[in-house]
């Protein structure tokens, strides 16, 4: 059991909002047009160039100071197109799942003793007063500035 007394209902709202973050991203994909115009800027040349071996050199249009052609421009993007559309259906099942087993734990109120007291309080349908489940969920996310410290399993 935790030292830090935790509230439930903070934790989970947390662990479901970072969900829903996670849920958008997928669904509106990584590499929207946005990123792919940034992806594809002078800044990431260097990245493009480091691309050379993977495509047929006639693919590259060497006289224009060794700039990618459109025809692995667009090599680049379906590949990336496809790696994203498989990235965001994992992301969406992870999420999914991630939903049930905090269905699972669900803070629920009951009867609870605390310091020989006995009151409502919210507490976890496994764990009790405590939810492991939540915390480990919830330190997946613990780089984001709502993450309380207390939460830390």
């Amino acid at each position: 059991m935790a030292e830090v007394p935790i509230r439930l209902d903070e934790l989970w709202a947390f662990c479901n909002a970072r969900l829903d973050d996670e849920e958008r991203r997928a669904q509106a994909g990584y590499y929207s047009d946005t990123h792919w115009e940034r992806f594809t800027t002078e800044a990431h040349l260097g990245a493009w160039k480091a691309w050379r071996e993977h495509f047929p050199r006639d693919q590259w249009d060497v006289k224009a100071n060794d700039v990618i052609s459109e025809a692995a421009l667009e090599a680049v993007r379906a590949r990336i197109t496809a790696h994203e559309k498989e990235r965001s259906s994992r992301t969406l099942a992870d999420v999914a799942f991630k939903r049930e087993l905090l269905t699972e734990h669900e803070p629920v109120l009951q009867a609870a003793l605390k310091d020989d007291v006995v009151s409502p309080m919210l507490v976890c349908r496994v764990d009790g007063l405590d939810c492991e489940f939540g915390r480990g969920l919830a330190a997946l996310y613990d780089d984001h500035p709502d993450y309380q410290e207390a939460w830390r399993p």
